[in-house]
């Protein structure tokens, strides 16, 4: 959660919606998995963002190394920041499409 809002912000848009999948390996115990959701809901609360769709798979025991999360998130951008290539640093890629940004790293 915290680096995906992360990701966001320094890329100059403001956080605002996020996405959170999970891949569970059978036998997952539902107390773990309900403390890593309360951490991520209070994660979300105190950055001001809101989980807003998310997906669960789950795979048979012992190929899945017990869970992977994934995240992903949209913000608005600031329309205070001056956007340049010669200011992007590290591995980020960056597409807009009018005042939505979307960062994700390359593939």
């Amino acid at each position: 959660m915290n680096g995906t809002v992360n990701d966001l912000a320094v890329s100059g848009a403001v956080p605002k919606f996020l996405s959170a999948s999970f891949i569970l390996e059978e036998g997952f115990p539902l107390a773990q998995l309900a403390a890593i959701v309360d951490a991520m809901s209070k994660a979300a609360a105190m950055a001001g963002v809101q989980i807003v769709t998310g997906d669960t798979k789950v795979v048979e025991r012992g190929h899945g190394d017990g869970c992977y999360i994934n995240t992903a998130g949209v913000g608005m951008v600031r329309t205070d920041v001056q956007w340049a290539a010669s200011r992007a640093a590290g591995r980020t890629r960056f597409w807009f499409q009018e005042r939505l940004a979307i960062t994700a790293w390359p593939s």
